[in-house]
């Protein structure tokens, strides 16, 4: 059909394909698909050929327009459709990332609605508009999705996904980690009324929305975490919107979690340089088929990029904590395993500096216990009277321990980070009284205990005594071995003064954390296997 015109004086200056969109003025045709047919040579100005959609035009042109005739529905394009499960009534579908549910002007015949039409035409006839859809993902969004096959299918699918009888499940890749490993968030979901592009929580103005999640698997750095979602409500970007609100927005999510993307390059480059859209994944449906009324299950396996991320999230270094009793011989153990080619951190004389006059510690410990535990200079903390007090009082010690916890977690923290982004092994020696004040597995994968014999220690502590009280022993002290070995060791190593069997066992040792890191993917790997993740 060919449409002829002339541009009056209130559209001169237009844009071709702006004129045309206004002219024709059709909510079955996007200003998209007149740009397709002015490049297809469809379009004339003056009787000649233009193909250029954004040339202006002038008072009085002639302008003409070759178009197809145009439906209540919507176009057919052929394109590859991932079929999970096919019969009369029902279609499950396994959608792709990027490749929106329905048409729109900036996307209007490469989604699934037109694959669908190519592929099942009779699926027009049940709504030109939304033709079998009974529910849709994100454009981003990757998975299962349901499509009716007639008009009974879809009016049984329907009502089940209002009646909340349909079961939807959802993996999302997520910042942080929730506290508890179980959730429920129940928020109602509006239109934010400063974007239209974007929902809200809105406990006065929004729908009900329910949502359910619980922990998969924490990440080893502890800074991401895979989430599985069951949405009992179906709102337009439930998750998105809930998991931001909560604090843990999805990775990859430009829209509501943009604020986490600088950080992301910056601190996990290697993850971010996977990253091109939000890690969330449609991943099982449960339904009672729209014909028999038999439950069906389906489950859905991540793609490609998503199993990546996951892998990548896995494979940050082996964070080691070496801890032991003064003397114990941490330090040969680390000198040994940095001979061959560990990175280890021995510097626990940094943190003694926070005792120093005016640091944090000192202020800490001045404010908490007063002028009289420093020395008559009054600069230095004086460590016979505190180690005296600790021994004579057990609300002193814990008034003591109370001070060392928020600067030994500091200090811990920035140990744990130092390597974060590395893929290898990081040893870092640990002073054993740490544990009894400070959780060690929050900051390291491994706790690594050097054992000293009773009598080979008492040996030192007699050497130590003969230089006066040392505050490192009273606070070992504190505790027993026996409980230290329990609450902060994964692997032994019994110390000796032999510096040859020393060595033997520092190769022993790499050997088996080199082993354990191999296993801790392998083991990660296959544990999305049974769960049928990847």
């Amino acid at each position: 059909m060919q449409t002829k015109l002339v541009v009056t004086p209130d559209n001169s200056g237009l844009r071709l394909d702006k004129f045309w969109a206004l002219q024709l003025n059709s909510p079955g045709l996007s200003r998209a698909k007149i740009s397709k047919w002015i490049k297809q040579g469809r379009a004339k100005i003056n009787g000649q050929v233009c193909i250029k959609p954004n040339k202006q035009l002038n008072s009085w042109d002639e302008v003409e327009l070759t178009i197809e005739e145009i439906s209540g529905g919507h176009e057919s394009v052929p394109g590859k459709l991932d079929i999970k499960y096919q019969d009369g009534e029902l279609l499950v579908l396994n959608k792709p990332a990027n490749t929106s549910v329905h048409p729109a002007p900036s996307d209007s015949d490469t989604t699934i609605v037109n694959y669908l039409l190519y592929q099942f035409p009779e699926l027009e006839t049940l709504d030109p508009e939304r033709p079998g859809i009974v529910h849709r993902l994100d454009k981003d969004t990757t998975g299962l999705m349901l499509v009716g096959r007639s008009s009974r299918a879809v009016e049984v699918l329907s009502r089940d996904i209002a009646n909340r009888e349909l079961h939807k499940e959802y993996l999302a890749i997520v910042h942080g980690v929730p506290e508890q490993e179980t959730g429920r968030i129940n928020l109602p979901i509006g239109r934010d009324p400063g974007s239209r592009s974007r929902m809200k929580v809105l406990p006065e103005q929004g729908r009900e929305a329910l949502s359910y999640y619980s922990v998969l698997h924490v990440f080893p750095d502890k800074c991401f975490s895979l989430l599985r979602v069951k949405i009992i409500t179906g709102r337009t970007h439930q998750i998105r919107v809930h998991l931001a609100h909560a604090g843990f927005p999805i990775l990859g999510d430009s829209l509501y979690g943009s604020h986490k993307s600088t950080t992301l390059k910056k601190k996990h480059p290697p993850v971010a340089g996977l990253v091109q859209r939000q890690m969330l994944h449609s991943w099982k449906i449960g339904l009672n088929h729209p014909d028999t009324g038999r439950w069906m299950d389906f489950v859905q396996s991540v793609p490609k990029d998503f199993k990546r991320v996951l892998l990548q999230l896995q494979k940050t270094g082996l964070k080691v904590g070496v801890i032991g009793n003064h003397n114990s011989g941490k330090s040969i153990l680390l000198e040994n395993l940095k001979q061959r080619g560990i990175r280890v951190y021995q510097d626990k004389e940094a943190f003694c500096r926070n005792f120093d006059p005016g640091a944090d510690g000192w202020e800490m410990f001045k404010r908490s216990i007063g002028d009289s535990y420093l020395t008559d200079s009054g600069n230095y903390l004086d460590k016979d009277r505190i180690i005296s007090g600790m021994q004579a009082s057990i609300s002193f010690r814990q008034e003591v321990l109370a001070i060392l916890k928020p600067l030994l977690d500091y200090w811990l923290r920035q140990i744990a980070q130092m390597y974060r982004k590395k893929k290898g092994v990081f040893a870092a020696e640990i002073p054993a009284f740490w544990g009894a004040v400070a959780d060690l597995n929050k900051y390291f994968d491994i706790l690594v205990f050097v054992y000293l014999p009773t009598t080979v220690e008492k040996k030192f502590r007699e050497c130590s005594n003969e230089n006066g009280p040392d505050i490192e022993l009273a606070l070992e002290d504190i505790f027993p071995t026996t409980q230290k070995l329990a609450k902060c060791s994964h692997l032994v190593v019994c110390s000796c003064s032999e510096h040859p069997e020393m060595e033997r066992k520092s190769i022993a040792l790499q050997n088996i954390l080199l082993d354990i890191k191999r296993k801790r993917l392998n083991n990660f790997q296959k544990e999305l296997s049974d769960y049928g993740v990847i």
